[in-house]
């Protein structure tokens, strides 16, 4: 899948260490293989998770602790890979790319990928996961992709730029919307909360889509050891509006068991 310069809009075309466009506009591709298209005064040190949340998310991630979930986004996006010679996709908001890489395994055509994350720290650690996929550090509100080029934009947990989602999907393309269910991380809220809270399930149709299913993946799981459940809150946005104190009570926790529940919903574009 082509990428397009974040300034003049031209094709950004792969030349040695750097992605070039037709204006003479040069992108560095980083040690890590990341290119970084925030331009201006944009700071990506200063957006997007910081480093201690991203690696957080990918020491745990790393464990298979959702691979439940990362499977079952794969496989929601097999049925529109059917009959294909070639799968292009979007992860808007990858983070550290763990369920982008896991899509681009599961596909069972050739694939090609781009993932998007305004983390530095985050886009950095994705890059190692697989050289395959482009990741870019810029906003899921200027994806640097081209109009109706994309098979399928992925928002797994991230803001929802419906706008945008529409211009890069092809006609028959799909959103593919991950967000927490009522009951997700249930245990781990009432191990910090003195009274846990459900989270709001009120799915909402983004502006310009139409829904076409929307199903649950629930799993209970068994996290082993103190680091892995603090590095499960840091992950979260609990993390922040925690207090010290209440966060300190997962210090005493040598495991524990949660219920995990994501709502996985597909829209296409009206």
């Amino acid at each position: 899948m082509k990428i397009k310069c974040p300034i003049c809009n031209n094709e950004l075309i792969k030349i040695d260490g750097s992605y070039k466009c037709s204006s003479n506009h040069c992108f560095d591709i980083s040690r890590g293989g990341y290119v970084n298209l925030l331009t201006g005064s944009k700071s990506s040190d200063q957006t997007g998770d910081n480093p201690i949340m991203s690696r957080a998310r990918h020491d745990f991630l790393s464990k298979g602790y959702y691979s439940h979930f990362a499977s079952g986004i794969a496989e929601a996006a097999l049925p529109y890979a059917e009959n294909k010679s070639e799968f292009c996709f979007i992860d808007a908001g990858c983070s550290d790319g763990y369920y982008t890489d896991e899509i681009m395994k599961t596909i069972p055509c050739s694939a090609q990928a781009v993932g998007v994350d305004l983390a530095k720290s985050a886009v950095k650690l994705a890059s190692r996961r697989n050289s395959e996929i482009v990741f870019c550090v810029a906003s899921v509100f200027a994806l640097p992709v081209f109009d109706s080029s994309a098979d399928a934009v992925f928002s797994i947990f991230t803001p929802i730029a419906a706008a945008e989602n529409r211009r890069v999907l092809r006609p028959d393309g799909v959103l593919i919307v991950c967000s927490p269910g009522k009951r997700h991380l249930w245990q781990l809220k009432s191990a910090v909360y003195d009274t846990p809270y459900d989270n709001p399930e009120s799915p909402h149709v983004p502006d310009g889509f139409c829904p076409v299913e929307s199903g649950k993946i629930s799993k209970k799981i068994d996290i082993a050891t103190t680091q892995d459940i603090k590095n499960l809150f840091l992950m979260t946005p609990y993390a922040y509006k925690t207090s010290k104190t209440d966060a300190e009570k997962l210090d005493r926790l040598d495991g524990l068991t949660t219920e995990t529940e994501f709502i996985v919903s597909i829209y296409k574009k009206q």
